[in-house]
């Protein structure tokens, strides 16, 4: 059997969603220390704090919240923010919302992060008004309300305030809450974007990069890009590394590529840890190292990166740089799968169709292979071939052997081809234009 390992992309949500420990990997994973001129920004923050500054004490609850010139430490961020925020200061207050609603350093509550929100926009902080406003759009401790969210989103906005530009433009880009307007969207991006905040750029660089709402400008989206990039801004450093490795806007360089996606990684973009694994993985652009890819993998998938889960989970699957382990293998596919990522359901019908550290069990097979097949995955596309030229669960059914056969060739799997091929030469009359006729009326479908 054939395995691929794919980047793929994600789409983040208003607040960064905290990297959780992952026990078995944390050898594999060492922190990054922090600068000496950032530890020494920290010490004399730290003075500040504990000489009653409250902006001191926001400020150093929210650096080891990020990890932001000092090691992530979440008892350490709930301990100076919730300082901070007892003060009655309403910035504050929204920041430690962000911790109730995450379970950062204290329980995760969801309604108590949703009243605190409240609080602080009340008080007129533009930091509550937009988390305020993102719990609404996302119905998050409160009753999904686009209007309510749009109101608060405003209000923010109405203090010059570029987050809420953002997700207020995101809301306009995919019609939340009403009709799409792509055109009010890069509207609220270019306004955060000349505030100089990153995330704006970036946003802004995709609808030029992708044509939407914009006429396609490779130029201006890489212009974007590079200065969302400055701003250490993982996404954007991600969709260079993407246009790089294909030659997509600018000259193809998988080692610029590299350079691209191991910047994105160090900012903490889960796609961009993933394509620095997949390139040590299969050494492109640097030597063949399994203790690098698995190490990347495990970051990415940390962050909940579909792509990173997948990957990692094919390490365990296949015994890369680990031994074998079919538990682990499944946990991490079954949670790409969840997110409809299909070459990680592809996986999960192989080790089922090949008694991969499990029990062989063809309906599972069956059932798995043939979701990501019909989602596009060659190797799935392959692999329900053989079980229905081989009868394996199913009544032999050549016909629908050569059409996956034909889809999965088509997208330049040797195997598929070699079996097609095969197929074509011991079919019967008919059979072969028939499953041409399939195969042409395939259409994928979407997760």
């Amino acid at each position: 059997m054939i395995s691929r390992l794919l980047p793929l992309a994600c789409v983040a949500g208003f607040l960064a969603l905290p990297v959780q420990a992952l026990a078995d990997t944390a050898a594999a994973t060492p922190a990054v220390a922090p600068a000496k001129d950032a530890a020494s920004s920290i010490d004399a923050l730290t003075a500040k704090a504990k000489a009653g500054d409250v902006t001191a004490m926001r400020k150093l609850g929210v650096a080891y919240r990020d990890g932001d010139g000092v090691d992530s430490d979440s008892a350490q961020a709930f301990t100076w923010l919730k300082k901070a925020a007892d003060t009655g200061d309403a910035d504050s207050i929204a920041e430690l919302a962000d911790l109730y609603l995450w379970g950062t350093g204290v329980d995760k509550d969801e309604k108590h992060a949703v009243e605190l929100l409240q609080q602080s926009a009340d008080k007129g902080s533009a930091t509550g008004q937009n988390g305020l406003g993102w719990v609404y759009d996302q119905g998050r401790g409160v009753t999904q309300d686009f209007a309510a969210a749009k109101k608060w989103y405003q209000k923010a906005i109405d203090q010059n305030y570029a987050p809420a530009m953002n997700n207020l433009g995101k809301m306009y880009d995919f019609g939340r809450g009403g009709p799409e307007d792509n055109d009010a969207a890069a509207e609220l991006y270019q306004r955060a974007a000349d505030l100089d905040n990153a995330y704006g750029e970036y946003l802004l660089g995709t609808m030029y990069d992708d044509g939407t709402g914009e006429k396609q400008d490779r130029a201006e989206a890489i212009k974007l890009y590079l200065k969302a990039g400055d701003h250490e801004q993982g996404q954007a450093l991600e969709r260079l590394g993407e246009m790089a490795e294909d030659g997509v806007g600018m000259t193809k360089d998988v080692k610029q590529a590299f350079t691209y996606y191991m910047h994105g990684a160090k900012a903490g973009d889960g796609v961009a840890m993933n394509a620095v694994g997949r390139f040590y993985y299969f050494g492109k652009a640097t030597e063949v190292d399994m203790g690098d890819a698995f190490k990347w993998f495990a970051r990415s998938a940390m962050q909940e990166d579909a792509g990173g889960e997948r990957n990692l989970g094919i390490m365990y699957e296949y015994g890369d740089f680990l031994p074998v382990d079919a538990d682990q293998a499944l946990k991490w596919l079954t949670k790409a799968s969840d997110q409809k990522d299909a070459n990680a359901e592809a996986h999960i019908g192989d080790m089922y169709l090949n008694g991969t550290g499990v029990k062989a069990d063809y309906p599972q097979a069956l059932k798995w292979l043939t979701l990501a097949a019909n989602a596009g995955d060659d190797f799935a596309q392959y692999n329900l071939g053989t079980m229905y030229e081989h009868a394996y669960g199913v009544p032999q059914n050549r016909v629908e052997a050569l059409k996956w056969y034909i889809l999965a060739a088509d997208q330049d799997n040797d195997d598929a081809r070699k079996a097609a091929d095969h197929l074509r030469q011991t079919a019967a009359f008919g059979e072969a234009g028939k499953a041409q006729v399939a195969a042409s009326a395939f259409k994928p479908t979407k997760p």
